[in-house]
């Protein structure tokens, strides 16, 4: 085992708010649909330290008011982080804004989970997620045609079989 390049050094939860739904059928399909999720993402670092700061998560489930769902949540969690010295700056500006935000959904998970299993329902786990981004320039050439090679020289017909000299003709 060894250190991930970026470290999580502390956070906190600055909102939760989780409503049981007293119209909740748990006989009927429980459709958690991805579409009702809404995430926000906000990155504040000192411009004397590039390389730590803070991530702020918000999350919010607020399907259909006549959605069959047992709980609708909202929640917002900050985090400070530090990105190592041995990444490169490119490498660490990629690390804050993916696995910053990764990080802080994982603890948010475990929150909601928490919390809506101490109500009348299940729990709720959220879905897995990404807030992986591929960076524009590598994302337009994934997207280029590929590169034609120059056509291989074609292979010359083989000359055409000639009889020995001397020999009789056909008939």
């Amino acid at each position: 085992m060894k250190p991930a390049l970026i470290q999580l050094l502390d956070y906190f939860l600055t909102d939760l708010h989780v409503s049981a739904n007293p119209k909740f059928n748990p006989k009927e399909k429980v459709p958690l649909r991805f579409e009702d999720f809404e995430t926000g993402v906000e990155f504040a670092r000192a411009k004397d330290r590039k390389r730590q700061g803070k991530v702020i998560l918000s999350l919010k489930y607020q399907p259909a008011a006549e959605a069959n769902v047992p709980y609708r949540f909202a929640a917002e969690i900050v985090g400070e982080l530090l990105v190592l010295d041995a990444a490169t700056d490119e490498l660490a500006e990629r690390l804050f804004n993916t696995n910053g935000p990764s990080m802080l959904y994982g603890i948010l998970r475990e929150v909601i989970r928490d919390a809506t299993a101490r109500g009348p329902y299940t729990g709720v786990i959220l879905p897995s997620t990404s807030f992986y981004k591929p960076e524009p320039k590598k994302e337009a050439e994934a997207k280029k045609e590929p590169e034609s090679k120059p056509a291989e020289a074609q292979p010359k017909p083989a000359p055409a079989p000639t009889k020995p000299e001397g020999s009789a003709p056909n008939a």
